[in-house]
C-alpha cells in the first residue's frame, strides 16, 4: 500500500488510525479519499467549537486543569472522579504497582513495516494486564466499550507493544453517561490482529465509496463522488411525486446527509474567505450580530447595588439550569446521573421545562 503524500507534521504518517477504523469497515475508500483530500487541501470537519474545546480538556490532563474555564473544569474534574474510581476496581485488592502513560502514540505493526496508529488518553499497566482509558468529553452518547471499535484497536495496539500482556481492559471516561468497562482476553486480540491485517490489506484496493452513517466526520466528504451523487438524488430534481414508506426513509436519510454536506461546504468556503478576502467573487463574510453577556454578575451587582436591590437584580436575570444544577451536584456530593432527578425535585414548581418542537430522527 501507497499512502498519498500528506502534510507535513502529520504524526500519524499517513497510516490508518483507530480513530477512522469503524468507519474504514464501512467504507474502505475513505482512506485514499480522505488522504488525497489533505493533498488538495479541501478536508472536511477541519475544526469545529466543540471539537476544539474537547482537545483543551483533554489538554487539561497533561497541562493542568488551570487552561480551563470553571464551567469546563468540572466537567473535567468528573472524569477524573471517574478515573480514579475506575483504577481502584481495576486495581481491586492488589498491592502491586502499575504504571500509567497518557498520550503516547501507539503503532501496529507487521514485523518492522507499521500498519496501523492511534493515541490512547491513558494507558495503565499492571503485570499482564493492561487498561485503555478514553476521555469523552460530548454529550452524545458513544458506543458502550464493549462494542466500540476504536477501543478495541487501542487495546490491540497496547497488546503489541508487549508479548507479556494477557488481556486489556477498555473503559470511557464522560462527565454525563456511566459506561461499563470491558475486558478483552490475549485470544480475542490477537483474532481481532488477523481481522485488521484483512482490512489493512484491502486499502490499497478498496473500490467504489458507499455513503452512510459514517459519513458523518469523514475528512474526504467535500471530494468524494458518492457523497455528491447521493446530494444530487436527494435535490428532488427528479422526484414527481413524494415516496412513501422504504423509499420515504431512504429519501429522509438522503436528504439530511445532503443537508449535512451542503453545510460543510459553506464551511470551507468561510474558513476560505477567512484566509484570503477576495477568494470568492461576489462572497464576503458578513459581521454577526455582537451579543452582549455579562460574564461577572457579582461584579455587575457591585457596580448596580446603588440602583438596584438584590432582587431586583436577580428578576433581571436567567440562570443556567445546567449550570446551577451541576454546582448543587458538587455541593451535595451527588452524581451526575441522579443530579437530574433530584434538582427537580428540590426546586419543585419552580422548574419550568418547556419542551421543543419534535424533530425527524431515523429510529
Amino acid at each position: 500500500m501507497h499512502p498519498l503524500p500528506v502534510h507535513n507534521g502529520d504524526e500519524r504518517a499517513g497510516l490508518p488510525s483507530a480513530s477512522e477504523y469503524d468507519r474504514l469497515l464501512q467504507c474502505r475508500a475513505s482512506y485514499l479519499l480522505s488522504r488525497k483530500a489533505r493533498a488538495v487541501g479541501q478536508v472536511a470537519h477541519e475544526y469545529s467549537p466543540a471539537a476544539d474545546l474537547g482537545t483543551k480538556k483533554h489538554l487539561a490532563s497533561t497541562a493542568g486543569p488551570e487552561i480551563l474555564s470553571s464551567e469546563e473544569r468540572a466537567d473535567w474534574e468528573k472524569v477524573q472522579a471517574k478515573r480514579e474510581e475506575f483504577i481502584k476496581g481495576w486495581l481491586g485488592n492488589s498491592q502491586e504497582p502499575f504504571s500509567s502513560v497518557k498520550e503516547e502514540r501507539l503503532w501496529l505493526r507487521r514485523g518492522i513495516r507499521p500498519l496501523l496508529t492511534g493515541k490512547p488518553d491513558e494507558v495503565l499497566r499492571q503485570g499482564p494486564r493492561a487498561a485503555v482509558l478514553d476521555q469523552k468529553f460530548g454529550s452524545y452518547r458513544v458506543e458502550d466499550p464493549r462494542k466500540n471499535v476504536q477501543l478495541a484497536v487501542y487495546a490491540l495496539l497496547a497488546s503489541r507493544e508487549d508479548e507479556a500482556i494477557e488481556e486489556v481492559t477498555v473503559q470511557i471516561l464522560s462527565p454525563y453517561h456511566a459506561f461499563e468497562p470491558f475486558t478483552y482476553s490475549r485470544a480475542e486480540l490477537d483474532n481481532l490482529y488477523q481481522s485488521v491485517l484483512v482490512v489493512i490489506n484491502s486499502l490499497s484496493d478498496p473500490g467504489e465509496p458507499i455513503p452512510g452513517a459514517h459519513c458523518q466526520f469523514c475528512p474526504a466528504r467535500l471530494i468524494c463522488p458518492a457523497a455528491r451523487t447521493e446530494a444530487e438524488t436527494a435535490t428532488l430534481a427528479k422526484v414527481v411525486e413524494l415516496p412513501l414508506g422504504e423509499n420515504a426513509a431512504r429519501l429522509l436519510t438522503q436528504i439530511k446527509r445532503a443537508r449535512s454536506l451542503f453545510l460543510e461546504i459553506e464551511s470551507f468556503y468561510k474558513r476560505l474567505l477567512e484566509r484570503e478576502p477576495g477568494a470568492i467573487p461576489g462572497w464576503v463574510l458578513e459581521p454577526g450580530a455582537v451579543r452582549r453577556t455579562i460574564d461577572d454578575p457579582v461584579k455587575a451587582l457591585e457596580q448596580l447595588t446603588e440602583l438596584f436591590s438584590v432582587q431586583e437584580f436577580l428578576a433581571c436575570c436567567s440562570p443556567s439550569v445546567p449550570d446551577l444544577e451541576r454546582a448543587w451536584s458538587s455541593k451535595k456530593g451527588v452524581s451526575a446521573s441522579q443530579a437530574k432527578e433530584s434538582f427537580k425535585r428540590l426546586l419543585g414548581a419552580l422548574l419550568t421545562e418547556k419542551r421543543n418542537a419534535p424533530s425527524l430522527k431515523a429510529s
